[in-house]
């Protein structure tokens, strides 16, 4: 949790990202994550922000605020996808963020973000359906419980109109 407030994300689109780049790299989740560490943190240097804008690539938003580290990379991927084949400037974006440690990383999690969309959306609707679960349980759990003090009240009703229970309040 720590690692996806810092950087502005939910745990739902960090996991959707491991995800993603474990299914391309077969690489260990402990691995893919430390270098999400370095990537994340490196999008939101004020050099990375201003050298990205020149490019067209907006990395905050209209209060100043970085916009996310998947939205980023959504913006990112669209701006690098127009660049031509063997263009300098890919490759020096990517080690800027990356790094030289994490460039493979970098790139494999810009070349999946259509996983990474499904992840999340795979996520979304099986929350959603836990949810729905959660609530017909409760639902249920609910009326048993309303039919049982129904009943309970029933019977107190029926005890205390007896002769018996009359005899034993009126001694």
């Amino acid at each position: 949790f720590p690692v996806t407030i810092a950087y502005g994300g939910s745990l739902e689109e960090f996991i959707a990202s491991i995800t993603a780049v474990r299914s391309a790299t077969r690489e260990s989740a402990a691995t893919i994550a430390n270098g999400f560490k370095t990537i994340f943190t490196r999008l939101q240097r004020q050099e990375t922000i201003e050298s990205l804008r020149s490019l067209g690539v907006e990395l905050v938003d209209t209060e100043g605020k970085f916009v996310g580290p998947i939205e980023a990379l959504e913006r990112l991927g669209r701006t690098l996808s127009v660049l031509e084949k063997g263009d300098v400037r890919f490759t020096q974006i990517a080690e800027e963020i990356g790094g030289i440690y994490q460039v493979n990383r970098l790139i494999t999690l810009l070349k999946q973000q259509d996983v990474v969309q499904q992840a999340l959306n795979d996520t979304k609707s099986a929350s959603g359906d836990i949810d729905k679960d959660v609530a017909k349980a409760l639902e249920t759990t609910a009326s048993k419980l309303d039919r049982l003090n129904t009943s309970f009240n029933d019977l107190v009703k029926t005890i205390s109109e007896t002769g018996t229970f009359r005899t034993i309040i009126d001694y």
